[in-house]
């Protein structure tokens, strides 16, 4: 039995990318962001070891097609390292193992998360004007994520904004859900307004709208260990975090390798 959050990562992007699967293997690709890590990946599933080559040419063909980056990544139905780590060596892949740490809400929530009042926005139509400007900024380097970001929205995700006292945004948070939770994700406060309280009022109004009569659902969120401003913002939030072990396999190297662990996790 998979756990409501291990559903979300499994069966949320469904949503809102192309995905092929069958008993081996899962691929999810989309078209006008071929070079965004998180929009085009392939997870080789458990139990198929012995299909597992058969499985890789598939996704590789699957991502020719699309012009996407090869790259197979850890899920919670994937096929342990241990038994296709020989496979992905041999086509040419290199592995990086990543620490990351799965976040979800404390039984407490943290005294921090009702200080740094200041507006909050939740946008239904979040890729015009000011609130445009920000998001896109958040995507400054990062090519095919403005796209990937128009497909979860148009999918369903909401964007939170957090607003200075000139009601201009200066930070975001998204949250998608599936089932009975939230994924948040997207966190950015624009470089000029950082270390102003906006980044932690953002995530607070994200935290409420899941939790309110009516929503119901249970926030959470990913980082890679490494990166000690998210992990310390989350558990100032009162987020509990859960060590895990993951791994992806990309085939060749290319610019935005850098993508895959801010993007992808």
């Amino acid at each position: 039995m998979f756990t409501p959050m291990e559903e979300h990562e499994m069966h949320a992007p469904k949503r809102y990318l192309h995905f092929v699967e069958d008993s081996r293997v899962r691929v999810f690709t989309c078209a006008g962001a071929s070079s965004c890590p998180a929009a085009n990946w392939a997870v080789l599933k458990a139990g198929q070891e012995q299909d597992a080559a058969a499985a890789l040419a598939f996704a590789q063909a699957q991502f020719a097609q699309a012009g996407a980056l090869p790259l197979v990544v850890w899920a919670p139905d994937a096929l342990p390292l241990s038994a296709c780590e020989a496979v992905l060596s041999e086509s040419g892949y290199t592995l990086r193992k990543v620490p990351v740490r799965e976040f979800c809400t404390g039984a407490e929530e943290s005294l921090e998360l009702h200080a740094n009042d200041c507006p909050i926005v939740l946008s239904a139509s979040p890729m015009k004007g000011a609130q445009g400007q920000l998001l896109a900024e958040s995507c400054e380097g990062f090519p095919g994520r403005a796209e990937l970001l128009k497909r979860q929205l148009r999918a369903g995700a909401r964007a939170f904004f957090a607003c200075n006292r000139a009601e201009i945004p200066v930070s975001v948070c998204l949250g998608f859900g599936y089932a009975s939770t939230l994924r948040l994700f997207g966190l950015y406060t624009a470089k000029s307004q950082r270390g102003k309280g906006y980044g932690m009022a953002v995530l607070r109004a994200a935290v409420r709208w899941a939790q309110a009569p009516g929503q119901g659902y249970e926030p959470f969120a990913l980082a890679p260990q490494e990166n000690g401003p998210a992990v310390r913002l989350l558990q100032r939030a009162g987020f509990l975090g859960r060590p895990q072990q993951r791994w992806y396999a990309v085939q060749g190297n290319d610019p935005v390798l850098r993508q895959i662990e801010t993007l992808w996790l």
